[in-house]
């Protein structure tokens, strides 16, 4: 493999484990914390509605990057032979 193969196939896994991550986080955030928070304060307005919008943005994305990761590191693996 060449070296900027290599390289390139590092920086995916670890865009893969971060988006994997950043997932894990946002369940593990919203059923322990977040909803037990938000039932207390849903009469103080949009906010939870809010943080709600926005941590679904963030699974959202991370995981369209954790299914993507490895397709895209397949792709370059046989690109390289």
């Amino acid at each position: 493999m060449g070296d900027g193969l290599l390289d390139l196939l590092v920086l995916m896994r670890g865009i893969h484990f971060a988006a994997t991550i950043s997932v894990a986080g946002v369940v593990f955030f919203s059923a322990f914390v977040g909803e037990p928070a938000f039932r207390i304060a849903d009469g103080n307005g949009p906010v939870p509605s809010v943080v709600r919008s926005r941590l679904a943005g963030i699974s959202w994305i991370s995981l369209a990057c954790v299914s993507l990761s490895p397709a895209r590191s397949g792709w370059s693996c046989r690109r390289s032979k």
